[in-house]
């Protein structure tokens, strides 16, 4: 039986959150059963969420109307429960931040790209390393 590894999705397209929730309950590449506990569209409802059922992942992107992904992340590191953080997001900036984001996230995955790059850093991430998209170096 494949390990269980709960999540929470966070976008604010709701077209993005859909296709995540469905590669990650229908993949067959990755060694885990993916729990998606919560979805959330804003900085706000994704602390809320966060802080109400801890997860084991976040899949959270950079740029949200009311929040930096960044913020959220560093909230994350408070809860008793840290969730392991990969940041998924349309800007390859990442040197920009890349100091910043190393205290608060084990990963970053430009949107748009491979699905094979975002199955690399969830399983990289779950193993406990960390993984930053070869197209953003």
């Amino acid at each position: 039986m494949l390990p269980t590894v709960t999540v929470t999705l966070v976008d604010d397209d709701p077209n993005t959150l859909n296709l995540l929730e469905a590669w990650m309950t229908d993949s067959c590449y990755i060694p885990y059963r993916f729990q998606i506990l919560n979805k959330a569209s804003s900085g706000r409802e994704a602390i809320k969420k966060i802080q109400d059922q801890p997860c084991d992942l976040v899949i959270l992107d950079l740029n949200l109307p009311d929040a930096n992904g960044l913020s959220i992340a560093h909230f994350c590191k408070t809860l008793q429960k840290r969730p392991r953080i990969l940041l998924y997001s349309g800007y390859d900036d990442w040197l920009e931040w890349k100091d910043t984001a190393h205290r608060h996230i084990q990963g970053y995955v430009i949107k748009g790209g491979p699905i094979e790059t975002i199955e690399k850093a969830v399983h990289e991430i779950l193993q406990g390393g960390y993984f930053w998209d070869p197209a953003v170096y």
